[in-house]
């Protein structure tokens, strides 16, 4: 197995320690490059990021009160499955706050619909990705998209909830990524971002009603996907699905997103 980590893992010496250490084992596992139920060693993970075991140790804390890693008294420390009540508790958190915030944001001015509009722009860049890592840029984008959103709303705090809210959610989208060319149900880039064109349109109109119709159209559909893809990966979900009664799936495919 190769390294989890990337080139833009590369711990910068002149700055803190602990919160780069802990950022590149977030990111890891939110990529699955961390894959949920793998068990982790601290020594390992100090040796591929070239750090001692403390800031380790820190982040996998860290991570365990995110939900993110458990541990167990005989295996250790344990990237999480993804927790499909938990994708359902994140979607209903987001919608609430970021379709009230939205509601808000009638006030933005030009230079906030310039802002959003590039952001947009920079996300139609990656509309044909195929790549891990062009994934991983993208959903930075949607990230920075929505906390801008908050940020015009004059809400910019609800930001920090839902990012602790959204853990469990964001992992089913990153999977969810190398199967949406190949299973109808599931949302490509390209659908995301004309799903955000349609958000941004009602902000620069000033129509906060078609601005939440769109977010919750938006923010609706991750429930259905995770358990899609729960039927297809049932290691990764905790609780793995009943499938016996959810009818033929559109092939059997590997993690890669391949029919075997």
């Amino acid at each position: 197995m190769g390294t989890p980590f990337g080139a833009s893992d590369a711990i910068d010496r002149r700055a803190p320690i602990a919160p780069q250490v802990y950022a590149a084992v977030r990111e890891a596992i939110l990529s699955l490059s961390l894959e949920p139920g793998m068990v982790l060693s601290e020594k390992s993970l100090a040796v591929e990021l070239g750090v001692s075991r403390t800031p380790v140790r820190e982040a996998i804390l860290r991570l365990t009160r995110e939900g993110l890693i458990v541990v167990y008294a005989q295996s250790g420390s344990v990237v999480s499955k993804i927790d499909l009540a938990q994708v359902e508790e994140a979607r209903f958190v987001r919608s609430a706050l970021e379709c009230a915030a939205i509601a808000d944001a009638g006030q933005a001015s030009d230079a906030d619909i310039r802002d959003l509009e590039s952001i947009l722009a920079r996300q139609r860049e990656f509309e044909a990705s195929q790549d891990g890592a062009e994934w991983s840029a993208f959903f930075a984008l949607d990230q920075e998209l929505h906390r801008k959103l908050t940020q015009i709303s004059g809400h910019p705090l609800v930001w920090d909830v839902i990012t602790a809210a959204r853990v469990h959610m964001d992992r089913v989208r990153r999977l969810s990524m190398p199967f949406s060319q190949r299973i109808p149900e599931i949302t490509t880039i390209a659908q995301v971002i004309a799903e955000h064109e349609r958000i941004v349109s009602a902000v620069a109109q000033h129509d906060p009603r078609t601005a939440q119709e769109a977010m919750a159209f938006h923010l609706s559909g991750v429930t259905r996907i995770a358990v899609l893809l729960a039927s297809e990966l049932p290691d990764y979900f905790d609780p793995a699905p009943d499938t016996s009664s959810a009818g033929p799936t559109p092939g059997q495919l590997d993690r890669g997103g391949r029919t075997q």
